[in-house]
């Protein structure tokens, strides 16, 4: 669907992609909803990149977060991590590519405020990748 490039259109497809990823970690999506979550955070990374306010970096680290989140299947509003969902390799590599994006590149220009919320996702990460090497 065509739309004007920008911050606005952004924010819209992360919260629809939000939507998806609180899903996939409280219970579970069906491939059609995974594939347009991945379009939805696509979409936002792309939009966010046409915008060139001081802002975007902030938004983009927002976005990031929660797309690692959707990956290992983490959710800011459950306690504990349900280790009785299947998160694959695929997914244990684009959390982990991710995180390596928003350290080397992101956290430059905000270091304070973001830094604590990504903190969470990137526990959740290790801990999940714990688990996960252990076969678990």
């Amino acid at each position: 669907m065509p739309c004007a490039a920008g911050e606005e259109t952004a924010e819209n497809r992360y919260f629809y992609a939000s939507f998806f990823a609180e899903k996939s970690a409280k219970v579970g999506i069906t491939d059609h909803e995974e594939a347009m979550a991945e379009n939805l955070f696509q979409d936002v990374e792309l939009h966010l990149n046409a915008e060139t306010r001081p802002i975007t970096a902030r938004c983009q680290i927002r976005a990031k977060n929660r797309q690692i989140a959707f990956y290992v299947k983490s959710s800011r509003h459950v306690k504990h991590l349900d280790f009785q969902k299947e998160v694959s390799d695929e997914q244990m590599t684009k959390a982990g590519q991710l995180i390596n994006e928003i350290e080397e590149n992101l956290l430059i220009h905000y270091p304070s405020k973001p830094l604590l919320t990504f903190d969470i996702v990137k526990t959740d990460y290790f801990i999940r990748k714990g688990n996960y090497e252990r076969g678990k």
